[in-house]
């Protein structure tokens, strides 16, 4: 308990996440990225396959996954036709975030248990969570291939 007031700039980073990563997707043209990144001409499965991984690997940056998760989703809710199955769209970005959970040294739990529990965010991440988090992506793309039926 007493480490909790020290944990209050956790919270509110935490807290302004959400309005950060829905301001700044309001800032691109969702169609024009969509469209130069040739969502429309990708298989499903790709798409929704690759999207946790990049949302992982922006967690190396610093950038908190649910500020990314929400930054994406809310490009693809902008968009005027979604380039796979909503919901499958929700889970992949979901996935994501679990993904970043257990990858980048600067989420929230990971910093949390840093400042709690004295453990290092890399030990975490990428010497205890390595092979986890690889697996857990590897895994992704059979997955989606068999909720998509390969399209």
């Amino acid at each position: 308990i007493a480490e909790l007031p020290r944990s209050a700039p956790l919270a509110v980073t935490l807290a302004a996440s959400g309005f950060i990563g829905r301001a700044g997707a309001a800032l691109v043209p969702s169609a024009e990225l969509a469209s130069l990144l040739r969502l429309d001409a990708m298989p499903d499965f790709v798409l929704l396959s690759v999207l946790p991984v990049v949302i992982a690997m922006l967690g190396l940056f610093a950038l908190s996954p649910i500020m990314t998760a929400i930054f994406i989703g809310s490009l693809f809710g902008s968009l005027p036709v979604l380039p796979a199955d909503p919901t499958l769209l929700a889970l992949s970005i979901s996935c994501g975030w679990a993904l970043s959970m257990t990858f980048s040294p600067f989420a929230t739990i990971v910093l949390l248990m840093q400042r709690v529990g004295g453990l290092a965010p890399l030990t975490v991440t990428w010497r205890w969570n390595i092979v986890f988090t690889a697996l857990a992506a590897l895994t992704l793309v059979p997955f989606f291939a068999v909720l998509t039926g390969g399209r």
